[in-house]
């Protein structure tokens, strides 16, 4: 999945009201550190924002349409991607136990 970083207080969250009960985002404490936002209908994942990234909202790029105003920088986690994702794009690719991401060790526990 492909994330991108935004400062928190310049994401607006505008739910479409389509949902029951006019709340179409799900919130949910993930870890000790992080919560993700996903759609209450489907589950879509959509957002994540963490302790290990303090003042950001990472958004899905998936549900930004259009384009943004940054490129890829690297490719995280590479030791827990599936056989057929490949990185052959010239990127820097980190594995878990790099030091980049020791911010992000306890992300899923």
């Amino acid at each position: 999945m492909t994330w991108v970083g935004f400062p928190q207080a310049s994401v607006r969250i505008i739910a479409d009201g389509n949902a029951a009960d006019g709340n179409a985002l799900h919130w949910y404490q993930s870890s000790k550190q992080s919560r993700r936002g996903s759609c209450a209908r489907c589950g879509t994942m959509m957002f994540f924002e963490s302790t290990a990234a303090p003042g950001e909202t990472h958004i899905a790029r998936a549900c930004i349409p259009g384009a943004i105003d940054r490129e890829p920088e690297f490719h995280t986690f590479i030791d827990q991607k599936v056989d057929w994702v490949t990185t052959d794009d010239g990127l820097p690719t980190l594995a878990s136990d790099d030091p980049v991401l020791a911010a992000y060790k306890d992300v899923g526990k």
